[in-house]
């Protein structure tokens, strides 16, 4: 009877921890290698996520070329805050990418040269020097022009050999970049990497 009432107990216990877990909140993206981590609201609806085959190269196009040592593979999620998985511009959308870089362009990458804004965009103030441990680079806001523009908060990073380039974008149309800014900051500022 009494291992009876402790097999309950230890399954209620367990019911108890996984509500807890579950209230968070949150859910976690996470790369392949278990080194990048994003959060994002439970209810949001991740669109994809995997190892991709981009990454920045020469303008060539040519063979992604690396270094003895480089294992690091092209990677990125997507994810929204529609219910149907849609990328809208009048809801939160976002992704996470890990590319490595070609070991011809380390020597002329700037992570200035990173924070392209794309046509019409223009950054909302100075870019934000970052230090996550062992990596650098900005946090900026910027808006891509239009009758509701579109307003994205980006964030990259890199290592002082510039061989793998780390960026979370996270944005909407700018009305609703203003009701979810709050929620946008909790992401970025919770981005992690971990080298």
């Amino acid at each position: 009877m009494r291992r009876g009432r402790t097999w309950v107990g230890a399954i209620m216990l367990g019911a108890i921890v996984l509500s807890a877990c579950g209230r968070s909140g949150y859910q976690y993206v996470e790369s392949d290698d278990e080194t990048v981590f994003a959060k994002i609201p439970d209810d949001w609806q991740l669109i994809s996520e995997g190892i991709v085959d981009f990454a920045l190269r020469p303008e060539d196009g040519s063979q992604l070329r690396l270094l003895p040592g480089d294992e690091t593979l092209p990677w990125r999620a997507q994810f929204t805050a529609d219910p149907a998985g849609q990328v809208r511009p009048d809801r939160v959308a976002g992704y996470v990418d890990v590319q490595p870089t070609d070991a011809r362009i380390r020597e002329t990458l700037t992570l200035e040269a990173l924070l392209d804004y794309g046509p019409g965009g223009e950054a909302l103030g100075d870019p934000i020097p970052v230090r996550l441990g062992d990596l650098e680079g900005y946090r900026v806001q910027f808006e891509v022009a239009g009758d509701d523009p579109l307003t994205n908060d980006r964030l990259v990073l890199t290592d002082d050999r510039r061989t793998v380039i780390y960026v979370i974008q996270v944005g909407c149309r700018k009305s609703c970049f203003d009701v979810e800014a709050d929620e946008i900051d909790e992401i970025m500022t919770t981005f992690t990497v971990d080298i």
